[in-house]
């Protein structure tokens, strides 16, 4: 069926019926289809392969082994299992460390998991396990343009599912989280066919209906808590459903296929329905836990790890999970998962726009997403969004059948965006552009409207999608392999991009072989052999890079290091969100008077101290942890002046050198400080 006949066929609907069914991909669709994928799996295995692991990376994967392997000494990480075990299924097939009793010890007093410590101790083997789980975090990356194709290619045709298609496999957020074996492409693609399986079901009832929505309801709420957020869009799409009155297609084993008109019968056939699904939504979460109630060390009273919220206040959602417990109603691992998170979601660190804050900000959402998404998709929506409304237009003025386009077909797609987008702006979880990135489906699939624009049929608008599919590689191989710190040229592209966010959306501890290349290079260099200094932002193992020479100042996680009484002329290597004082354990943020009144104060207190060779008071402050406060004041205090200047070189985007003289030093530290705010 070409294009003109689909458009002649979806102009003859009410504005309000769902859309047809389409025929099977033509050969001349599959070929650009394998290609755009085979693109996407190399850009996003080639974006992670010679990197260390982000932030998140080292904690999901050991998490997700350990559980694979039935741990009893597990800890929870206040994410769900699903993802954090599907990236680690390639670890059974490999030879992995098992962790030192020295290693349990720590690990347990520390709440962490100890095959995190383990799998990561061998730089060989590290390499090796990072690409595979990643691998498998590709493979979800795949699955989700997949899907992105064929729901737009079921509202629009061939046409419109390319497009979508194409934007998907071309956009940078998704290629650098689809090259990470992190839970936030998973939630994505399991938002996307929750969503669409429950619009699928409202319009007909059926066993696979019932088993897809359910499979996927259940896979979504074992991956990522924000997976609650299904059940205000499901009761949306429910009630728009049964307002305008659609017909219902049953077609139950056994029974004779039928439709049904009435509203009041579409709800008592839809309500049944949407119970089975989540019935098997309900078993399928049981079955990814195992069918196995309990979890970790068990005590008289349940789990071990039920002592971390003792002291917790208790809330609505304490007491629920309390009577689920009691109830068993949900796998433990689950419910300490769930309690643990609502310990962790407030006051969050936050960045942007050269600002930072403990709560957050409600437009951090849109401002990240306007300065990561590049400008020709920016272009495609907004065309878009003209198309539907000059079509909305065209039908108040003309009726219907004035308009080619389906308004109905829209509900998912809104009501995904609307209900997640208003979820997050209205939390305070504001640490990377990753927690977005369930909405990038829907505004894929949107933009496949673009066919039914009345240029697109013209050569004209041939040339454009080509001019803007071309762009948006362009834009991608500008930043590849470093496709994380993607920004665009309304920010200043990737270069600035750290002035507008940090953290997860630009750069999180990967950088490390890349610190080890530069560092061996620079040693090389003829000339007089200065101090380099590192202050890091990750989770990586420094000690499997060769960085023996490099002196560590306050980093997060802390690196094990030995203080510096004072800084010497040298260089100065700076992960970008050490830069902006982020994740600074003392001085948060810009540095403000009362930052600078204690530095004063200590500054003074180690002069005098120095001055009189008093060994004994250095040691009673470093044992009280005055010494590590003055630390991390100064680092601060160095990173505010810095901040006033441009990097002399950059190692990558995320991190950045800066080589300093004493007279630079003593301007830094001891002159008037370069920015000062009021408390």
């Amino acid at each position: 069926m070409d294009e003109a006949t689909r458009i002649c066929i979806i102009s003859s609907h009410s504005m309000n019926e769902p859309p047809p069914r389409v025929t099977p991909c033509s050969c001349k669709v599959v070929a650009p289809i394998i290609a755009l994928l085979v693109l996407f799996v190399g850009l996003c295995l080639g974006s992670g392969w010679n990197t260390s692991p982000t932030f998140d990376e080292t904690f999901l994967i050991g998490a997700g082994y350990s559980f694979l392997k039935g741990d009893v000494h597990a800890q929870p990480t206040a994410n769900l299992v699903l993802a954090e075990k599907w990236v680690a299924l390639p670890l059974l097939a490999m030879k992995v460390d098992e962790p030192t009793a020295e290693e349990r010890r720590d690990s347990e007093a520390k709440r962490e998991n100890a095959y995190w410590v383990s799998l990561f101790r061998n730089e060989t083997h590290m390499f090796a396990m990072l690409r595979a789980t990643r691998a498998m975090a590709t493979l979800l990356g795949v699955a989700l343009a997949l899907v992105v194709f064929f729901w737009s290619r079921r509202l629009h045709g061939d046409g419109a599912g390319l497009i979508s298609l194409a934007f998907c496999c071309l956009c940078p957020v998704v290629i650098a989280n689809s090259g990470l074996a992190t839970t936030d492409i998973a939630v994505t693609l399991f938002f996307a066919l929750a969503v669409w399986s429950f619009w699928t079901l409202l319009h007909r009832i059926s066993g696979w209906t019932v088993l897809w929505c359910g499979l996927a309801v259940g896979g979504l709420m074992a991956t990522k808590i924000s997976g609650v957020l299904f059940v205000p869009m499901a009761g949306l799409m429910m009630g728009i459903k049964l307002a305008l009155r659609h017909p219902v297609a049953v077609a139950l084993p056994g029974g004779v296929a039928r439709e049904e008109a009435n509203a009041s019968k579409q709800f008592f056939l839809l309500a049944p329905a949407s119970l089975a699904a989540a019935l098997v939504g309900y078993l399928t979460l049981w079955a990814i836990y195992g069918f196995h109630y309990s979890f970790g060390v068990q005590t008289p009273d349940g789990s071990a790890l039920w002592y971390i919220f003792n002291r917790q206040p208790e809330g609505l959602v304490s007491n629920y999970i309390a009577w689920c417990r009691a109830l068993r109603l949900f796998p433990e691992h689950f419910l300490i998962d769930i309690r643990l998170f609502t310990l962790t979601i407030d006051h969050r660190r936050a960045f942007l726009l050269g600002h930072a804050s403990r709560t957050g900000w409600w437009y951090f959402f849109p401002v990240a997403w306007f300065f990561k998404t590049p400008i020709p998709f920016l272009v495609a929506f907004l065309a878009s969004l003209a198309v539907v409304m000059v079509a909305g237009w065209q039908r108040l003025a003309k009726g219907a059948g004035a308009a080619a386009i389906n308004f109905y077909e829209f509900t998912p797609l809104a009501v995904l965006f609307a209900v997640y987008l208003g979820a997050m702006m209205s939390g305070t979880l504001n640490i990377g552009i990753r927690h977005l990135l369930p909405v990038y489906p829907a505004l894929f699939i949107f933009v496949g409207v673009l066919v039914r624009a009345r240029w697109w049929h013209r050569r004209s608008g041939t040339i454009l999608m080509g001019a803007l599919m071309a762009w948006s590689a362009g834009e991608v191989w500008a930043v590849y392999p470093q496709t994380l710190a993607y920004f665009n040229e309304f920010a200043g592209g990737a270069r600035n991009g750290y002035h507008v966010l940090v953290d997860s959306s630009y750069e999180w501890g990967q950088d490390l072989p890349a610190v080890e290349r530069w560092v061996a290079r620079r040693a090389g260099r003829p000339g007089p052999k200065l101090p380099v200094y590192f202050s890091y932002f990750g989770t990586g193992v420094l000690s499997l890079f060769k960085l023996d020479e490099v002196v560590m100042l306050p980093s997060w996680f802390d690196q094990p290091r030995s203080f510096q009484l004072t800084l010497k002329p040298g260089t100065y290597m700076i992960s970008a969100t050490m830069l902006q004082s982020v994740y600074n354990h003392t001085a948060f943020g810009s540095w403000n008077a009362s930052y600078e009144a204690e530095y004063q104060n200590l500054t003074s207190v180690i002069d005098q101290i120095t001055q009189r060779h008093d060994s004994a008071a250095f040691a009673h402050l470093a044992k009280t942890g005055v010494m590590t406060r003055y630390d991390n004041l100064r680092l601060a205090r160095l990173c505010a002046w810095l901040r006033k200047r441009e990097p002399d070189e950059r190692i990558t985007y995320g991190v950045l050198v800066y080589e300093l003289n004493q007279a630079q030093l003593d301007e830094a530290l001891r002159g008037p400080p370069a920015e000062l705010q009021s408390n």
